[in-house]
């Protein structure tokens, strides 16, 4: 989506100062840079789930590409901001420095869908008869072809980078969700095993010695 709006600088025919797409692309700027701050918890989490399959050395090298991303985002939400935001009064207004800005953008945009999606895709494969379980490997699969198709919205058009993030955006929270779920059934199942048998634990007494409650 950013893609459509990063065209819209002052110094590129057709932007319009103090029109409603330069508070939208500033609240886009601010949102990328929060982002990928919020995909790092994510990523430790998603690790713990997998590193005990048998595809872990699988599950390592897409998280890798993930938090490889992670500081591309922000090196581009610097440029995106430099786009908007004048720094003490000073903005850009040279035609040749913005097209420098513009362009560095959008392949930093190309090549963190193609990242993205490589890694969704290596992660759908190591995914596969885990605690994610078969849908959230079948969701991230078709979100890393989605998102290798966004990667060239000149070919499939500028709705299909606006699909893949969706997408993206579902596939972490069903995947977050999924975890979620995991964690608090595995916590609670000692607990109800325990009551299930009538296991009574000895307790320590005061000087070292047992009692029953």
């Amino acid at each position: 989506m950013s893609i459509t709006w990063v065209a819209r600088h002052p110094a590129v025919p057709g932007w319009s100062h103090g029109g409603a797409h330069v508070s939208t692309w500033a609240w886009l700027v601010e949102a990328t840079a929060l982002a990928p701050v919020f995909l790092i918890p994510g990523l430790i989490g998603l690790w713990r789930a997998l590193r005990q399959s048998p595809r872990a050395p699988l599950a390592a090298t897409g998280l890798g590409m993930l938090a490889a991303a992670v500081p591309v985002i922000l090196v581009l939400s610097l440029i995106g901001g430099r786009l908007v935001f004048a720094i003490y009064g000073i903005g850009l207004d040279d035609p040749a420095i913005v097209t420098f800005a513009v362009t560095t953008f959008v392949a930093g945009e190309h090549e963190v869908s193609l990242l993205i999606g490589a890694a969704l895709l290596v992660l759908a494969g190591a995914s596969r008869g885990t605690r994610l379980g078969g849908g959230i490997a079948a969701l991230g699969a078709i979100t890393g072809v989605s998102l290798f198709a966004g990667a060239y919205p000149s070919a499939t058009g500028l709705g299909a980078p606006l699909a893949a993030g969706l997408l993206f955006t579902s596939w972490l929270i069903a995947a977050g969700t999924r975890l979620r779920l995991a964690a608090t059934r595995s916590s609670a199942r000692p607990a109800k095993t325990i009551a299930a048998i009538g296991l009574d634990v000895p307790m320590a007494g005061p000087q070292g010695s047992t009692s029953r409650p």
